[in-house]
């Protein structure tokens, strides 16, 4: 069966070498009838080439076209304001077809307090710091020796109670108490005291 496959193979190889000069000869009028034809036929394949490009700028003008988020958004807050001013309008030719100089309506009053209309409440703003009395306030000032005994009082009341009683007279500071004074006199003076009315 190999050997009549290659004897077959050669006999075609035969047939299509005695065929070839007629078919050349054929096709040589043949070419000089269609050139026209063929002219035609280049002509078409560069219109579709043209058409190509063009196709394609229209795709991307296309995808380009398609509305971004943000346009999205602007389209939106348009027709929203665009639905406000027509309330607005409808509104506005209702009071124009009726009329203003209509009745106000009269509150209704459900408390018999009649209160004053709240004021506008500025917070402080001091030129300078006020010192506060209390002791917890971050402005106060802070009792040391100096600043809770002013000074010793010097009446004849006070001399009198220094001679006979052994008692020194002071004026301090309202806000000290007498432990505080114990201490402020111990350091100042060195003097352990007894008692502090």
């Amino acid at each position: 069966p190999a050997a009549k496959t290659a004897e077959k193979k050669v006999e075609k190889a035969v047939e299509k070498k005695a065929a070839a000069p007629a078919a050349k000869a054929a096709a040589a009028p043949a070419k000089s009838a269609a050139a026209p034809a063929t002219k035609a036929a280049a002509a078409a394949p560069a219109k579709k080439a043209e058409k190509k490009p063009a196709a394609a700028a229209a795709k991307k003008e296309s995808v380009s076209k398609k509305p971004s988020t943000a346009s999205k958004a602007k389209e939106a807050k348009s027709k929203a304001t665009k639905a406000v001013e027509a309330v607005h309008a409808t509104k506005a030719a209702k009071i124009v077809k009726k009329g203003r100089a209509t009745k106000p309506k009269r509150k209704i009053r459900t408390i018999p307090r009649f209160l004053r209309p709240s004021t506008l409440r500025l917070p402080r703003n001091p030129r300078y710091v006020r010192f506060a009395r209390f002791t917890r306030s971050p402005h106060h000032k802070k009792l040391d020796q100096y600043s809770i005994i002013k000074h010793p009082l010097a009446t004849e009341s006070a001399m009198k109670k220094i001679e006979e009683n052994n008692t020194l007279v002071f004026l301090v500071d309202v806000r000290a108490n007498k432990n505080q004074i114990k201490q402020a006199v111990k350091k100042m003076y060195d003097i352990q005291t007894q008692k502090i009315n």
